[in-house]
């Protein structure tokens, strides 16, 4: 180990200096898009009740609503994982 890597401090602003600032953005947006999750399953799951005394248009209406939010929120939870990793190979090169 050479003196210079042993005294490199990683610190907050070390790794905004590293990182590409798009990684950094899509990182936080699909954080963001991804924290949802919680939300939307409480309430989805606290509907359920309210729903099923309603007619079937609502029952399919409400399906695939949850559909799409699920399908969002999945997707971003995914990226940011693989935006993620991505953002620890820059940040081991560097």
């Amino acid at each position: 180990m050479n003196q210079a890597s042993a005294n490199k401090n990683l610190n907050f602003k070390w790794v905004v200096k590293n990182l590409p600032w798009w990684v950094s953005l899509f990182v936080i947006l699909f954080a963001i898009g991804g924290s949802f999750e919680g939300v939307i399953n409480g309430y989805a799951f606290g509907q359920i009740t309210a729903i099923a005394t309603n007619g079937v248009k609502n029952i399919w209406l409400f399906v695939g609503c949850f559909a799409m939010i699920y399908f969002f929120i999945y997707t971003s939870l995914y990226l940011f994982i693989r935006l993620q990793n991505s953002a620890d190979k820059y940040l081991n090169i560097a």
